[in-house]
């Protein structure tokens, strides 16, 4: 099972035309290292406050997409679960 499992993710902030971030899929073994990098307004930050579960939690916008944490929904769970877990 992948530590996270992101699968055709787009999100589009409020009261934008564009999305931050479209058709994104990625997936990080258990023990792998990872680093996110990119341009300014690349989708850095949208893309770590969706696997933090932040996104939909305490951002609007528009979420399309799975998003799991150790096999957890990050879009259907509470933060505390993910926290948790």
């Amino acid at each position: 099972m992948a530590m996270i499992d992101i699968q055709d993710l787009t999100y589009t902030y409020p009261a934008t035309d564009s999305p931050a971030l479209k058709d994104v899929s990625l997936k990080v073994e258990e023990g792998e290292f990872v680093a996110i990098i990119g341009a300014n307004g690349a989708g850095k930050s949208t893309l770590c406050y969706t696997i933090a579960g932040f996104i939909p939690h305490f951002f609007a916008g528009t979420l399309n997409g799975k998003v799991e944490v150790a096999g957890i929904d990050s879009q259907h769970s509470t933060l505390q679960e993910l926290v948790l877990n």
